[in-house]
């Protein structure tokens, strides 16, 4: 009985020793994804900021001090080039207008009698000289009057949208007081600066997006229209002007607004996703897949960068293929398992499936 229990004692005590001294089985190759090397444009933009203001502007005045007679518009109304605005007291104008039509027309009845004389020879040829003189006089001071009378209206000088005032019929305007504005806001106009390093990017017809606060969601399209032929020496910045379209009048003239300048050169550039970047101080490298699936460091070359892609002078090809997500769980030299290719997709007998880190 002694013997029958000192052997059970020891077998239960070797039992451990055998299952520690047994071979582990080896852990599976970490699961990523694999990206291959292509070329593509990495757009890059500079953004600048300006004030919107109406492509045509005014501030309407009379050309004469004067009595309104009649008021021909309303604030805020839409007017086309040369409409009537107002029109001031010209009775007196009108007056002097006519008391010279009078005096042509007796000039020109007066010359019409001269001549049947000296055709008759009943007259002097130099009374008919004298009299024409007279009559052209008369024509010119005619001429002068009309261009007074005229000034006495105020017509739109463009198509646009009359801005608030508060004169009456009847009231007294001055010709150093504003009648109204004029503005022209079918189309807008922005005045931005342009850094030195991007000159060669601006040309006129160039296209630029603008954003406002007033309409976050929605992006407005400009033309460059104009190119500074100076820089500002204190700045080292080139102004610039763009046009927008505004036919829909959902901007409005004083509104601070984004502008948009693309500063690429449009070519297809060998990029990769700025998360396959592994950065070791100034160094950059990846994980090259190589033909058995070995991860290989291979350091590279940065170029242009933005948020999501980072273009590689050197060190890659198009073509090549690098570990996407799950780099965090690969190693330098060290199998990987990627996902989607063949059977290697599925979790061996025993072994759970390794989600790819993201």
């Amino acid at each position: 009985m002694r013997t029958a229990l000192l052997f059970l004692s020891f077998s239960l005590a070797y039992q451990p020793m055998v299952a520690i001294g047994a071979e582990r089985p080896q852990r599976p190759p970490p699961a990523v994804t694999a990206y291959q090397v292509e070329q593509r444009q990495i757009p890059q933009s500079y953004i600048s900021s300006g004030t919107l203001a109406a492509y045509q502007q005014a501030e309407l005045h009379t050309e004469l001090n004067g009595r309104i007679a009649k008021l021909h518009v309303a604030p805020g109304d839409r007017v086309e080039a040369g409409a009537l605005l107002v029109t001031l007291d010209s009775r007196s104008a009108q007056a002097e207008l006519d008391r010279l039509q009078s005096q042509l027309d007796l000039a020109l009845q007066q010359l019409e009698r001269q001549r049947s004389l000296v055709k008759k020879m009943a007259g002097a040829a130099e009374k008919v000289d004298i009299q024409e003189a007279e009559a052209e006089g008369l024509k010119s001071n005619i001429r002068i009057a009309r261009l007074v009378l005229e000034r006495h209206q105020l017509k739109a000088p463009f198509r646009g949208v009359l801005g608030g005032f508060d004169w009456v019929e009847g009231g007294w305007i001055n010709s150093s007081e504003a009648f109204s504005t004029l503005d022209n806001v079918t189309q807008l106009k922005v005045h931005f600066d342009i850094p030195e390093r991007y000159i060669r990017h601006v040309q006129i017809g160039r296209e630029v997006q603008l954003t406002s606060a007033a309409w976050p969601e929605q992006s407005f399209t400009g033309e460059v229209s104009l190119i500074d032929t100076r820089m500002d020496e204190q700045r080292a910045t080139l102004g610039a002007m763009a046009i927008i379209d505004n036919s829909e009048g959902l901007l409005r003239p004083g509104m601070r607004v984004s502008v948009t300048l693309r500063v690429d050169s449009g070519e297809a550039k060998l990029v990769v996703p700025s998360r396959t970047l592994i950065h070791e101080g100034d160094r950059a490298t990846v994980l090259k897949l190589g033909e058995d699936t070995k991860a290989l460091a291979t350091e590279v070359k940065l170029g242009q960068e933005t948020n999501e892609w980072v273009e590689i002078t050197s060190g890659l090809q198009v073509g090549d293929r690098i570990v996407d997500r799950g780099l965090v769980k690969a190693k330098p030299n060290r199998p990987v398992r990627i996902l989607g290719e063949g059977d290697d997709s599925k979790p061996r007998e025993g072994q759970r499936r390794e989600k790819p880190q993201s």
